[in-house]
């Protein structure tokens, strides 16, 4: 079911993100912004699943955000 509109209450640190995202991503109206930070959310954890065994745990370390992690399994070696 598709629906017309998504309503998100307006906080101060929410409007704080607003500004803070259109002016990183260059963008001038807050559903463009919330468009494109959905993208990139969605394929950031698809990119990390798609290279989750070669990288090693110090890099997905570097790689991680507060919203976003990589998840590490543990890698075990057979020869």
């Amino acid at each position: 079911m598709e629906r017309d509109r998504i309503a998100l209450r307006a906080t101060g640190d929410r409007e704080k993100l607003l500004d803070r995202a259109k002016g990183s991503l260059d963008c001038d109206s807050d559903a463009e912004v919330i468009n494109t930070a959905l993208r990139h959310a969605v394929e950031s954890v698809e990119n990390f699943e798609d290279v989750n065994c070669e990288v090693s745990p110090e890099l997905a370390e570097r790689l991680s955000a507060d919203e976003v992690r990589p998840t590490q399994y543990p890698h075990v070696r057979v020869d």
